[in-house]
């Protein structure tokens, strides 16, 4: 779909109905309500919070943690919340062109998948967590020393090495709003 935005002045770029069924379904959202934009920046905070209490509580409990992917979204989301090497010792990355660098802003360094065999951490946290089935199967062998798999968004979730949700309790510290 291509949007044009002209400045209100212009009438050479005629309004469609298409953009009146997107502004339709934006208040049918609430999209225009700001009530929606500040229930929403609340619960991301919310969500930072709990994640970061997950990382330090499991780091002061002595425990490996280390993130899968280092996609634009992990960078996102881990700039947000300021989570560095101190609390994910790397990440790893199937693409080459990623591996032997750093993740920009918090400095993690991205190692190849097989640097997890290696390590065996307590915990991975999936970071593309829209393909989480994906990377739960290719990387299943971390039951074998009682690894799990955490997921941060949408809602922090612990899952066992075969991908059921729950494993170990989480020491997370859940936020209503």
């Amino acid at each position: 779909m291509w949007i044009y935005a002209p400045n209100t002045e212009n009438t050479s770029i005629p309004v469609t109905f298409h953009l009146e069924e997107i502004r339709d379904k934006e208040r049918a959202a609430g999209l225009t309500d700001i009530r929606k934009y500040q229930i929403f920046s609340e619960e991301v905070k919310a969500a930072k919070r709990n994640i970061l209490y997950f990382l330090i509580k499991t780091k002061r409990n002595k425990k490996s943690i280390v993130g899968y992917g280092a996609h634009a979204e992990a960078h996102t989301l881990l700039n947000y919340c300021g989570i560095g090497p101190d609390f994910l010792d790397y990440l790893v990355d199937r693409n080459p062109m990623k591996q032997g660098r750093f993740l920009a802003g918090v400095h993690i360094p991205i190692l190849h998948p097989d640097k997890i065999d290696e390590t065996k951490p307590d915990y991975l946290v999936i970071l593309p967590w829209n393909i989480k089935k994906e990377i739960m199967a290719q990387m299943s062998q971390i039951g074998g020393w009682a690894g799990q798999f955490v997921v941060l968004v949408p809602r922090l979730t612990l899952y066992d090495s075969d991908g059921t949700e729950g494993g170990n309790e989480l020491p997370i510290k859940e936020e209503s709003e």
